[in-house]
């Protein structure tokens, strides 16, 4: 009885991941998982469900993804960064580091660690992770246990 339970539960989470697909009114929000639009990276505005309105921070400005004020408006750090007119975004010049817009500087992506603004960030060694944004290391990695669960998630589905 509960294995029914759970592949029912499991069929209703597939079926609204797959029809969570929303089309924003404006051309520069995007929608989030929950159907909700966001502005663009360089552009704000509030989250009104698809009639979400952006507007554009202007020039050469960026915003995080989802700002709602033009106070997010900023101008990439030259030192570390370029804006990128396509996306809008502030890249970061080490190719192993994203912009972090509320700390307002260069981080390691996941499974890289160091300090962008000082040295290129380093990758994990082999087996180790690190999340965004680790200075000093790496750890163990548990993708034993991730895949496992994932593998657990599918074999259910069969199931149903």
């Amino acid at each position: 009885m509960n294995i029914y339970i759970l592949s029912i539960l499991l069929s209703i989470f597939a079926f609204q991941t797959c029809i969570a697909a929303v089309n924003c009114q404006d051309s520069q929000a995007l929608a989030d998982n929950d159907g909700i639009c966001y502005c663009n990276y360089s552009y704000f505005g509030t989250p009104s469900g698809v009639n979400t309105s952006c507007t554009s921070c202007g020039g050469s400005l960026s915003s995080p993804y989802g700002s709602i004020s033009s106070l997010a408006c900023i101008t990439c750090p030259s030192d570390t960064t370029q804006f990128d007119p396509t996306t809008g975004q502030c890249i970061c010049t080490d190719t192993n580091a994203v912009f972090n817009y509320t700390a307002d500087l260069c981080v390691c992506k996941a499974n890289f660690y160091g300090d962008p603004s000082s040295n290129p960030c380093a990758p994990c060694p082999d087996g180790q992770t690190s999340k965004q944004g680790s200075v000093n290391g790496c750890q163990g990695s548990q993708s034993i246990i991730l895949t496992a669960a994932k593998f657990l998630v599918c074999f259910l589905m069969i199931l149903i």
